[in-house]
């Protein structure tokens, strides 16, 4: 018989591992369009509110939405727009560093720049669906009916502090409990009063 050379076990043949090229990394990085980011982060958070509202309790939505995974697939394309909106890559030169937050018009100036009104669109887009998770968690807590809880959500979704302030004031006309924010348990012992 013939020998023939052993075959590398673990990867198929024909297969080569290649090591991620910082220079392609940069290139995309450079490539980049905020306006195409936009649309893709604007559009790919929908499916996880749809999780939300039609399957607040699947074992998915647990691993996507309630696990903040969302925000941490958001969170570098945000540093993204940080970096280039501060180091002049933003489409406005830079503006002038973080003291812009100090008025509304240099407040209104950054959100000027493409990268910078990117970066604060996806500062509303993680905030608002970290706080419908949390609504659905904390209806859930206090036996609040999940059917009551999903116009909160598109309010939420839409309208951010309006749809928050809706969920307590529903979680108060069916509950009696106003304004805890305390996330516990629902068969945690009460914390007792001195």
């Amino acid at each position: 018989g013939e020998v023939r050379p052993a075959a590398k076990v673990g990867r198929p043949a024909g297969r080569t591992e290649r090591a991620v090229d910082m220079n392609d990394v940069t290139a995309f990085v450079d490539e980049l369009d905020p306006h195409v980011a936009f649309t893709v982060a604007n559009r790919g958070v929908l499916p996880f509110w749809l999780l939300l509202a039609l399957a607040p309790h699947w074992s998915v939505t647990r691993a996507l939405v309630h696990s903040g995974a969302v925000a941490l697939l958001l969170t570098p394309l945000y540093v993204l727009g940080i970096a280039k909106t501060f180091s002049g890559g933003g489409g406005g030169g830079g503006g002038d560093g973080f003291s812009a937050f100090d008025s509304l018009a240099g407040v209104m100036g950054l959100f000027g720049m493409p990268w910078a009104c990117l970066a604060g669109w996806l500062h509303y887009l993680v905030f608002d669906l970290f706080v419908g998770a949390w609504q659905v968690r904390d209806a859930r807590r206090r036996g609040v009916h999940h059917l009551a809880v999903v116009p909160c959500l598109v309010c939420t979704l839409m309208l951010g502090p309006v749809g928050l302030c809706l969920y307590l004031f529903v979680r108060g006309a069916l509950t009696g409990t106003w304004l805890a924010l305390v996330e516990q348990p629902r068969d945690a012992p009460k914390a007792k009063r001195r």
